[in-house]
């Protein structure tokens, strides 16, 4: 029987749509590959840029560390003689056991040399020699493996040694390959993808499989590559190029990104993944809808069947790939840019915010208790924007930071829109194994209705840039818009980090000293806070407030710290031989400092150092910084104590808290908040609070300290509550050393 019209006109119309759709396919699938690969690039690119910036964190902290330990070696007291040198090298030594060095040598102009292993050697001839004692760091990169330790390969770094800005010899530091590359995630992406080092000969420094390592790159890739492409990335590599590259490799094909480590130009950090490992379904699927489509008049009623269901999952595939957050199932940034460019081209006079949000300390989060707790918080996180958020567009963009595009008709309703989140996010339990006080920040930039549109990343970037404001405010609802302020502030916010860099290195910084006073002991004075200030050459004293900030985002809160607390121990040392009876400094370590792993061994060694009574040491800490990981925290300050030192909870009363906290933390010593005085002559909420403190601190045996005392009234109460230290503008400003040590020798008269 002939088809009819009836019949025969659905069937093409099947056919026109099945074809249709596979055009189509094959277009979307085209692009969607392309999306892919360009996100597999950018994705290779970071990893190699992340894992380069590790190794040189990793190389200069290595190098700070041995500029520390340069002054041991130029003390006024130190005789000349091998002996004595060994000796120093090996408190050194002993102070370093937990890092990857293993041998320290002291170097003589002459180039003679005495090491920790009591061996004396000529080292004239040496690379590192020669550039550090003209001045240089240097690291050696060539390495000998005469210099080998225990069968196990290693560098040196090496420091120049100067005493009154003269060179007088050189500190080499042996170190441990294998530790210089314990913190880099040589394998990622379940295994396909890895990374490894080269030097620009192409010999392989480090690679996860050991087999590799010594071998040359070049080599390895002669056997499946033209000598064009290996001379190509040659070349980019000896410029310093940080590219991409399609080679092969065994017989596959893999996309390599490579970054140059500035600090060693010499070596290059590469990662690798297999090429098209994300589209090697799509080049399938393509391939079987166009036999399918040739075969369409035999087999056409299976061949529709087989379109639906496969069309259906691999759409579904390819869309989670391109689109879809793999960790929170929401938005990535590629569908965010794409929905909001959607969005705001027609968006006519609608009102649009772009709102941002991340985690304070998320590094350190992750690295405390693990990525899995990491990835339960943005989980969590995700869970709240799809309740507060779910008629926007919301998505992760990348680590902690994710991204929300806000209709509002009234300002106002951004803010309280951001504060609805903080109060649901808040109230979310992460794990009932681990207490941790979460603080978000979030920044807003209000989308200007005009033709002067910027991209999608650079509304973030303005997001993200009024949120980095206020990072490090002690407070759960912290927002902050963009505006031309906060450009301003992060244009000053760069210059003040450069000019503390140059400030360490001027000494312009002084320690200035707040006197304690014994309420008890007719205001006796019963020690001092130690406090930073900087001397600028040109403005005068600059107040902390205006460079710790700048400071605890950049790291450099560290050195700052480290510099504060050897300038209390030589200055407790020197007190020592001359006053009749001395009382504890106490020493502020930030959160960033408390969370050193370094910290301990460093405290140790400045007690060494400076032969120092640890009784006199007295060490603060914040209340928010105490709480973070409570574990962590109560191990450091028992370990605090058992050298003799005693610990204070700085600030109490200005964290999220409860006060059944001071029994489980093992502090000496509770310092109350200045806050508390703030509406003390009409508040009596405060007063009642303050006495209720000092009273179950008591209890507990603990020492109450009150600072922000300004009055003669504060006095009294402080008193009849029976407040045992008092500190204030009452008694007396941070003052000089000088200024201190006068008070201090009319003191001991009185």
């Amino acid at each position: 029987m002939l088809p009819t019209k009836k019949t025969i006109y659905p069937i093409i119309l099947a056919a026109i749509i099945l074809v249709s759709f596979f055009v189509m396919g094959i277009f979307y699938i085209d692009n969607t590959a392309r999306v892919l690969n360009e996100n597999m690039q950018r994705q290779l690119l970071e990893i190699a840029d992340q894992g380069k910036r590790r190794l040189e964190d990793n190389i200069n902290n290595n190098l700070s560390l041995l500029h520390t330990f340069t002054t041991e070696l130029t003390q006024e007291n130190l005789i000349e003689e091998d002996v004595t040198i060994s000796r120093q090298l090996q408190i050194i030594k002993e102070q370093t056991k937990k890092t990857g060095f293993v041998r320290f040598t002291y170097i003589e102009p002459s180039g003679k040399g005495v090491n920790t292993d009591n061996n004396s050697i000529y080292l004239a001839e040496e690379e590192y020699f020669k550039h550090s004692i003209k001045g240089e760091e240097y690291i050696s990169i060539d390495i000998n493996e005469r210099m080998g330790y225990e069968g196990n390969t290693v560098i040196v770094f090496s420091v120049p040694v100067k005493k009154h800005g003269v060179v007088e010899g050189v500190l080499a530091g042996t170190y441990l390959l294998n530790r210089l590359t314990d913190n880099l995630n040589i394998k990622f992406s379940d295994g396909l993808g890895y990374s490894y080092v080269i030097n620009n000969e192409g010999k392989i420094i480090i690679h996860p499989n050991k087999e590799y390592a010594g071998k040359n790159l070049y080599a390895l890739l002669k056997i499946d590559n033209e000598d064009s492409i290996i001379d190509g990335l040659k070349d980019n590599l000896l410029n310093n190029q940080n590219c991409l590259a399609n080679v092969k490799i065994n017989g596959l094909n893999k996309t390599i990104a490579y970054s140059n480590i500035s600090i060693l130009n010499n070596w290059k950090f590469i990662s690798t993944l297999p090429t098209g490992a994300a589209l090697e379904e799509l080049s399938s699927f393509k391939k079987i809808a166009s036999y399918l489509t040739m075969l369409l008049g035999a087999l056409f009623v299976m061949l529709v069947y087989y379109v639906i269901v496969s069309t259906y999952k691999n759409k579904e595939i390819i869309y989670n790939l391109a689109y879809v957050d793999n960790i929170t199932n929401i938005y990535n940034l590629n569908k965010f840019k794409l929905e909001t460019y959607t969005l705001l081209s027609k968006r006519g006079d609608k009102k649009y915010a772009l709102i941002c949000f991340d985690i304070d300390i998320f590094k350190l989060i992750n690295e405390t208790f693990g990525y899995d707790f990491g990835d339960c918080i943005l989980k969590i996180i995700a869970e709240t924007l799809k309740s507060e958020f779910k008629d926007n567009i919301y998505a992760r963009i990348q680590s902690d930071h994710f991204v929300v595009l806000f209709k509002y008709e009234e300002e106002d309703e951004v803010a309280q829109a951001v504060n609805n989140f903080f109060e649901d996010f808040y109230r979310r339990k992460v794990t009932n194994d681990i207490r941790i006080d979460l603080v978000l920040s979030s920044g807003i930039y209000l989308i200007p209705n005009d033709e002067t549109l910027p991209d999608v990343r650079t509304m973030i970037s303005y997001a993200y840039t009024a949120a980095n404001t206020i990072k490090g405010i002690n407070t759960e609802f912290k927002y902050a818009f963009f505006d031309s302020n906060i450009r301003n502030k992060m244009v000053e916010e760069v210059k003040i980090e450069k000019e503390i860099k140059l400030a360490l290195e001027k000494n312009q910084f002084r320690v200035f000293y707040q006197p304690k006073i014994s309420l008890l002991n007719n205001n006796k004075i019963y020690g001092a806070e130690a406090l930073i200030r900087w001397i600028h050459p040109e403005r005068g004293i600059i107040s902390p407030m205006e460079f710790i900030p700048v400071a605890e985002k950049t790291q450099l809160i560290v050195m700052i710290g480290r510099f504060v607390f050897e300038e209390v121990c030589k200055t407790l040392s020197f007190w020592s031989k001359e006053y009749k009876e001395i009382y504890p400094i106490s020493v502020n370590f930030s959160m960033v400092e408390l969370y050193q792993s370094d910290l301990i061994d460093f405290i140790k060694y400045m007690i060494a150092k400076y032969d120092l009574n640890p009784k006199y040491l007295e060490i603060e800490i914040t209340e928010s910084s105490a709480l973070g990981d409570l574990k962590y925290v109560v191990q450091v300050i028992n370990e605090l104590k058992g050298l003799g030192i005693k610990v204070s909870m700085d600030d109490f009363g200005t964290g999220f808290s409860s006060l059944s906290y001071l029994k489980n933390i093992p502090i000496s010593i509770v310092k109350l908040d200045k806050s508390f005085f703030n509406e003390f002559e009409t508040d009596h909420r405060s007063k009642n609070i303050m006495k209720s403190v000092i009273e179950l601190s008591k209890s507990l045996n603990l020492v109450v300290v009150s600072e922000g005392v300004e009055t003669k009234e504060h006095v009294e109460f402080l008193i009849e509550c029976g407040c045992h230290l008092a500190q204030g503008f009452y008694f007396s400003r941070p003052i000089p050393q000088n200024e201190f040590e006068q008070l201090l020798f009319n003191n001991q008269e009185a």
